[in-house]
């Protein structure tokens, strides 16, 4: 089994962690093996999946913002939903300058987004 899982971890670059190994296993092997085992098995054998960086929505919510008001020059009034992700901060202070409205749900609350 482990030869098994240092094999599918070379095939993926590393970059798959215990669950998607234990799914290609199953697809590449047809072995039913749990998820813990795998993990257990990967911890013995000192490797890991390499966490990959998620690319910067800030600058892709900035910049998307500033195409939107470079095409349509009049914006007021135009109400921009907000669910208090990350990307709130980056152009917060930017809406009520080009006068946009920022329409914001409550923590913790997903049914304000439906």
């Amino acid at each position: 089994m482990k030869e098994k899982i240092r094999s599918i971890y070379k095939q993926r670059k590393g970059i798959y962690g215990y669950r998607r190994i234990q799914a290609e296993i199953v697809r590449q092997y047809g072995c039913k093996v749990n998820h813990k085992k795998v993990l257990r098995l990967m911890q013995n054998l000192g490797i890991k999946a390499v966490i990959r960086r998620s690319r910067n929505d800030n600058a892709l919510v900035l910049e998307t913002f500033k195409k939107a008001f470079k095409t349509q020059k009049d914006v007021t009034g135009v109400i921009v939903h907000n669910d208090q992700g990350h990307q709130y901060t980056s152009y917060h202070d930017m809406l009520p300058t080009v006068g946009a409205q920022i329409s914001m749900s409550r923590r913790g609350n997903c049914l304000d987004n439906s």
